[in-house]
């Protein structure tokens, strides 16, 4: 056994004991729903636990890896997934009272990978209303705490993912990115999100907020966890036209061939300049930290400008209303006062006034 508690350990690390016979997926999932339990009536990460689900998957890639039937490094591994990722069976509510009773009849593509790959789901994730709009208690569904603080925020919208990541209450989960949506929740809680290139991952059976800026990607404890996942989820999908047929690499191969080399585009104009008047010093002093160590690394940090990042900077308003409208069949006065001010922002923002 470990003397790291099961639910700090990471998806390499837990692989790799239950490959050993040290470590079964039965007794980790069951430690992650006790931890559920103890820990997130306070956290108010989870929308849904499936816990019947998890322990009858768990005692399921017990057996085949019993019987010899390796899956790969998921197999067996405790996950969760933000609630706009299709279950089939499941309620995937997108964190909206206009999705409160729907459940879907099939998986989504990430859905169907994940349980290919022999991955455990413990349940469903909260987060902002539609992936829009900030925490609004009108909502009808829970609003994440930062596990580090419990007054503090934990980012949107893939809050209740990066929350369940941080707080050992899952191994692994899945988030969606619009503009921000893995990388700033993962951020606030400490722990590693990956939005992957356009296209790398399937979107079929995913909620959507905008159908040209949607993505979905990984929120683990480390890197090589988000490589492990990103490899089980990526690939060409029929059922999403917007999906790359480009081979799918050995992501976890990648990681010990350093950065030397690499060229690192650094946006100052928006990212640092803009940025300095409205946010305390400490996180623009640990971002300058961090190219730093990049380019002693051997990384070239090249200053670069994007003139669009300074016109438009959300989704279209009437993209994201369009796709609301045709997942739910109703019309934007129907979700939170939060998000409805969210797509009046992006209106506001946009040139024409109508789409950014």
């Amino acid at each position: 056994m470990t003397a790291t508690p099961l639910h700090y350990l990471t998806i390499a690390e837990a692989g790799s004991l239950i490959r050993s016979g040290a470590l079964s997926p039965v007794e980790l999932a069951g430690a992650f729903l006790e931890r559920i339990e103890a820990l997130d009536p306070a956290l108010s990460s989870y929308i849904t636990v499936t816990a019947d689900l998890a322990m009858e998957q768990a005692r399921r890639a017990e057996a085949e890896l019993s019987a010899g039937r390796d899956r790969g490094p998921l197999h067996g591994i405790s996950i969760a997934l933000k609630d706009l990722f299709d279950t089939a069976g499941v309620p995937t509510t997108s964190g909206s009272k206009i999705f409160a009773d729907r459940v879907p009849t099939e998986d989504g593509t990430v859905t169907a990978r994940l349980a290919e790959a022999g991955a455990v789901l413990l349940g469903k994730l909260a987060m902002s209303e539609n992936a829009a709009g900030g925490p609004d208690p009108t909502s009808g569904f829970p609003i994440p705490s930062n596990p580090w603080n419990l007054e503090h925020h934990a980012g949107g919208s893939s809050n209740g993912s990066a929350v369940a990541t941080s707080a050992g209450l899952a191994m692994g989960t899945m988030g969606s990115c619009t503009r921000g949506s893995i990388r700033a929740p993962a951020s606030f809680c400490g722990v590693v999100g990956l939005k992957p290139t356009y296209g790398r991952v399937s979107r079929r059976g995913v909620l959507p907020l905008s159908w040209t800026l949607d993505h979905a990607g990984p929120i683990a404890p480390t890197v090589e966890d988000a490589a492990i996942m990103l490899g089980a989820i990526a690939g060409y999908d029929p059922g999403d036209p917007t999906s790359s047929a480009a081979p799918v690499p050995d992501y976890q191969a990648g990681l010990e061939g350093g950065i030397g080399g690499m060229r690192i585009g650094v946006a100052r104009h928006f990212f640092f300049d803009e940025t300095r008047p409205l946010v305390q010093s400490e996180p623009l002093e640990l971002a300058e930290r961090a190219i730093a160590k990049l380019e002693s690394l051997g990384a070239h940090i090249e200053e670069i400008s994007i003139p669009a990042l300074d016109r438009n900077r959300s989704p279209s308003a009437s993209d994201s209303a369009s796709a609301l409208r045709r997942s739910a069949g109703q019309p934007m006065a129907s979700v939170s006062p939060t998000a409805r001010a969210g797509r009046d922002a992006r209106q506001r923002s946009s040139p024409t006034g109508g789409s950014a």
